[in-house]
């Protein structure tokens, strides 16, 4: 007679599985939420964001507010007093660039382009972070471009070959 086998536990094979499968759920768990897109980097990444359109707005407001007040067109020097006046920037906060141009940091941190345009409009970008500033370069595309190398036989391999060539190291 066949004697049955008490079956109440777990086999340590299921329990090592199991151990297995937590290890892996906490790390995709960790990496969610730590990584480097996690949440807590895009939480950090919309923050800046939002502090970038408050401020963006503010600077938008006092440009309406100052055009109502003055009745009609302003200059970029008058809208930089104005928004001296109300304390969002100090005079040492203006990099004038040219009469109808100024970069203007806020808080220390934002640099923002202040600029008249041809329609008399005062328009305002923002260019980036302190010491992490956006450069707006403009690339020309391939139509823009004309070169025809002085030997016919030579075929371009690799970048470097072309700017070699161009300065006249080929």
């Amino acid at each position: 007679m066949k004697q049955k086998r008490n079956e109440r536990g777990i086999t340590l094979i299921a329990l090592v599985i199991t151990i297995i499968v937590l290890i892996i759920l906490a790390g995709v768990g960790i990496n969610a939420i730590m990584g480097e897109d996690g949440l807590i980097s895009r939480a950090k990444r919309v923050k800046e964001e939002q502090k970038i359109a408050e401020i963006t707005d503010k600077l938008e407001l006092e440009k309406v507010t100052l055009y109502v007040n003055e009745q009609g067109p302003i200059t970029v020097g008058t809208y930089l007093e104005h928004i001296k006046s109300k304390g969002i920037i100090e005079q040492e906060d203006i990099e004038t660039i040219s009469e109808v141009s100024s970069n203007i940091t806020v808080e220390g941190k934002y640099i923002f382009l202040v600029e008249k345009e041809d329609n008399e409009n005062i328009k305002i970008e923002y260019l980036g972070a302190v010491g992490n500033t956006i450069v707006n370069l403009a690339i020309p595309n391939a139509s823009q471009i004309q070169f025809t190398p002085s030997d016919s036989t030579w075929e371009v391999t690799t970048v470097q070959q072309a700017l070699d060539y161009l300065r006249g190291e080929m």
